[in-house]
């Protein structure tokens, strides 16, 4: 339960974040699902032997995440705002695998 708000708050923060970013919408919702779905398969991930799961989960987010800057990218977006993205997800990935990892 305790868990669920956490993530629900995190959810929020990172919609927050994303929208304060001021890209194109196709791309803040792009942003926003990548990290979604990316923050629901970490929170399947909590099984006793989840550790591995957890890290591998965490490098397949990461290569998407190239491939996602690599598209927007393509949509000539400043390389800063890459950056400050870049930061932000890697920072929320590291809040969740210390939640997973708790």
């Amino acid at each position: 339960q305790q868990q669920q708000q956490l993530f629900v708050q995190l959810l929020l923060e990172q919609l927050i974040v994303i929208q304060q970013l001021q890209l194109k919408p196709l791309i803040q919702l792009q942003l926003f699902i990548f990290w979604w779905s990316s923050s629901l398969l970490l929170s399947r991930a909590k099984a006793p032997d989840g550790y591995l799961l957890v890290i591998e989960l965490f490098v397949f987010q990461l290569l998407v995440f190239q491939l996602l800057i690599v598209e927007l990218l393509v949509f000539e977006i400043i390389v800063v705002e890459l950056l400050v993205i870049e930061l932000i997800i890697v920072e929320l990935l590291v809040v969740e695998l210390i939640i997973v990892i708790e």
